[in-house]
């Protein structure tokens, strides 16, 4: 079963190489390294690469370039070192378990998923939704939802995903509940784990859960999303300051046909709840 794969060290570094147009050499006059160094880093070479070289790397290959081969390397680079010590707070435990590092899984999910989405045909979307089932074809696999039986939310065998919906198909959940399911099991397949146990929380059914989150909104749709339904709206529900300014995360969950907390979640993560609230204040729109 395929699986989109964040490559290691030496393939991300020759691929990012070759896709700025430097040969070996330019690029290593470039980053005060030698071309035979370079070289083994590419083919694999056991010697992790120093920080110096990494933030050398990113000075001639570019920004993006450098902080995708510093996460490939398992180093911080010292900007993002000092920005980490600023937030000292978030490192203590039980701080860091508890709300930072789940913080971290999901922009890592958002990452991961986004791959996903620029492999599969139309980027997975099917007029203005993302197809859950495009993303599992996608990844090899062929699901097949049994409506009404319990058990694990996506039992793998082979080629084929069983969804176990255990709710009623004719229920006004069924559809968004459904398509979050199938998400789920493209979320597994993703990260090549087959043992889904959801809703029975197990190590990799919280990174499944955040995945499937993206899958469903990435962040450009939710946020185009939240223009158009901006002007269903009345004034009361547009204003952030207002009790109903919730309704929005009603419209966009149904224009997504998500589940609502999906739609709150990708909301919040991206930071498009409070956006208003934080620009302006009364009497200053």
């Amino acid at each position: 079963m395929p699986v989109v794969e964040v490559p290691g060290f030496g393939p991300l570094l020759r691929q990012l190489r070759r896709d700025s147009g430097f040969t070996l050499r330019q690029l290593a006059e470039r980053s005060g390294s030698h071309f035979t160094h370079l070289s083994r880093l590419e083919q694999g070479s056991d010697r992790a690469p120093s920080r110096g070289l990494v933030e050398r790397l990113a000075r001639a290959l570019g920004p993006e370039a450098g902080s995708r081969l510093a996460a490939a390397a398992g180093i911080l680079t010292e900007p993002t070192e000092r920005a980490v010590a600023r937030t000292h707070r978030a490192l203590a435990e039980p701080v860091f378990a508890e709300r930072s590092l789940p913080a971290l899984r999901r922009i890592d999910a958002g990452v991961l998923a986004e791959s996903l989405l620029r492999k599969a045909p139309s980027r997975g979307m099917e007029r203005d939704r993302v197809n859950p089932t495009v993303l599992c074809r996608t990844l090899g696999i062929r699901p097949e939802v049994r409506a009404g039986e319990a058990g694990p939310a996506a039992v793998f065998d082979g080629d084929t995903v069983r969804i176990c919906d255990p709710g009623d198909p004719d229920d006004a959940a069924a559809v968004p509940r459904v398509r979050f399911l199938l998400s789920h099991a493209a979320g597994h397949a993703l990260i090549g784990n087959r043992e889904c146990t959801f809703p029975r929380m197990a190590d990799e059914e919280a990174f499944a859960l955040d995945l499937a989150a993206h899958l469903l909104c990435p962040r450009a749709l939710i946020e185009r999303t939240l223009r158009a339904v901006s002007s269903e709206l009345d004034d009361e529900a547009r204003n952030p300051w207002a009790a109903r300014s919730g309704d929005v995360v009603t419209l966009v969950a149904e224009r997504l046909a998500v589940p609502g907390w999906v739609a709150l979640r990708r909301l919040a993560d991206e930071a498009l709840l409070d956006d208003d609230a934080l620009y302006y204040s009364l009497g200053d729109r």
